[in-house]
């Protein structure tokens, strides 16, 4: 049996749309009645839960942000806080700090973020993204969604990448 990945609708548009469309790489949604339903593979097995007609769901990595950000800042504290001949002057002692609150947010952020998902839902229109950090994922009408694309992604890879432009939150919506 399969899950249902139907997921209510958060955001109907974007706050302030043209000024999306004038200053990022925008890319154009060619929609096409017809679509082809891929065999999984096994790369796709990798990168998906699941595809079929209806939804195409994508594994989300859940602790590369933190892992990566948070080991980062760790291995500067440690640097900093290593025993040396010299003794710390103004701007160490800033940077030592900085990178012991960033260890404290990382560890803070591992262990209270939100379940994030990436959903498909070619049945409904639908697509399913995350939110910044704490917010929640946020669902919109794919015809509505704004993509483009950027010149590099948060795993170190320097192609072209597809992206979603996630719409500006507010607590009025």
């Amino acid at each position: 049996m399969v899950k249902d990945y139907t997921r209510k609708v958060t955001h109907q548009n974007y706050k302030n749309s043209k000024k999306l469309k004038k200053y990022y790489h925008r890319v154009e949604k060619k929609l096409h009645k017809k679509y082809k339903i891929y065999e999984k593979t096994k790369r796709s097995k990798e990168s998906y839960k699941l595809i079929n007609k209806d939804f195409i769901v994508t594994k989300h990595d859940r602790w590369g942000t933190t892992l990566i950000g948070g080991g980062v800042s760790l291995c500067f504290f440690l640097i900093f806080i290593w025993p040396s001949d010299e003794p710390l002057n103004g701007a160490d002692k800033f940077f030592m700090v900085l990178t012991f609150l960033l260890t404290i947010f990382f560890i803070i952020y591992g262990f209270t973020q939100p379940y994030k998902e990436h959903i498909l839902n070619r049945r409904d229109g639908l697509l399913t993204m995350t939110g910044f950090f704490w917010q929640k994922n946020i669902t919109m009408p794919f015809k509505k969604v704004e993509f483009t694309y950027s010149t590099g992604g948060e795993d170190g890879i320097g192609a072209f990448l597809l992206q979603v432009s996630r719409p500006k939150i507010s607590l009025h919506q």
